[in-house]
C-alpha cells in the first residue's frame, strides 16, 4: 500500500513539474517581451518590414491559439530579431516635430490654417488594430504642417486680419491680389521651391495702397477700367 501510494505521489510530482515547467518555458520572454496567450492570432504589426505594407489580420479558432512571446506595446522585431521602439525602426524616422504613429488620424487634415470644429468627418478615424491604419508620421500636438510639410506650431501660423485669409505659401501667385494687378492683362503664376506662411485677402477683395484687403468694385479706378 505505501508502495502504491509512494509511486502515485511520484506520478502526480513528475507530472506537476512538466506542467510547471511547460508553463515557464513560455513566460521566459526577452526584453521588451510580453507573453501571448494566442501568438499565431494577428490583428496589429509586429516587426519593422511590416509598416510600409498593408495590415493583414488573422483570426483563428481560439482552441488553435498557441502561447508564445511577442513585442510588447509600442516595439516592434527589428531585423537582428529584438523588439525596439517603434520610432526607432529604419522606416519610422520622423522629421522635426514629429511623431512616428501606428494609427494616425485621417480626418480632420494636418494642414495649417484649417479650423478642425469647422471640419466634418464623415467616416470615424480607425482605431489601432484596426485594417484602416496606416502607420505614419504626423505632427505632434499643438503643431500643423505648412506647405513645406514642415510642422510648425499652430500660434506661429499667421492670424490674419480683416478679410484675410491664411496661407502656407505667400510666393505662390496664379492670381490678381492686389488692386494695381487689374491694370495688367495676365498674371505669371508662380510655383516656388521654398514656401512662407502669410496672409492673402480673401476671394472677391484685394489688397489697396493702404494694405488693406477691399472688395474688388471699391478698387480706385475699377470703373475705368470696366468701360
Amino acid at each position: 500500500m505505501l508502495k502504491s501510494f509512494s509511486l502515485i505521489a511520484t506520478f502526480i510530482c513528475v507530472v506537476n513539474l512538466a506542467f510547471v515547467s511547460g508553463n515557464q518555458r513560455y513566460k521566459r520572454c526577452r526584453e521588451n517581451e510580453v507573453l501571448s496567450n494566442c501568438v499565431n492570432r494577428v490583428c496589429e504589426y509586429r516587426r519593422c518590414s511590416e509598416l510600409s505594407e498593408p495590415l493583414e489580420s488573422v483570426v483563428i479558432d481560439p482552441s488553435l491559439c498557441k502561447k508564445g512571446c511577442i513585442c510588447k506595446d509600442q516595439y516592434l522585431k527589428a531585423e537582428n530579431g529584438t523588439c525596439i521602439p517603434v520610432n526607432q525602426c529604419p522606416n519610422a524616422q520622423c522629421g522635426e516635430n514629429q511623431v512616428f504613429d501606428m494609427c494616425p488620424p485621417t480626418c480632420p487634415t494636418e494642414e495649417c490654417g484649417m479650423d478642425p470644429s469647422l471640419i466634418f468627418c464623415l467616416v470615424p478615424n480607425p482605431e489601432p488594430g484596426d485594417p484602416r491604419c496606416q502607420p505614419a508620421c504626423r505632427c505632434i500636438d499643438g503643431y500643423c504642417k505648412n506647405r513645406n510639410d514642415e510642422c510648425i506650431p499652430q500660434d506661429e501660423f499667421y492670424l490674419c486680419g480683416e478679410n484675410e485669409e491664411p496661407t502656407t505659401c505667400i510666393e505662390a501667385v496664379c492670381e490678381r491680389r492686389t488692386c494695381s494687378d487689374l491694370q495688367e492683362q495676365s498674371i505669371k503664376c508662380v510655383d516656388p521651391n521654398v514656401c512662407t506662411n502669410g496672409c492673402l485677402c480673401k476671394d472677391g477683395y484685394l489688397r489697396n495702397a493702404e494694405g488693406e484687403c477691399v472688395p474688388v468694385d471699391q478698387c480706385p479706378g475699377i470703373f475705368l477700367l470696366l468701360i
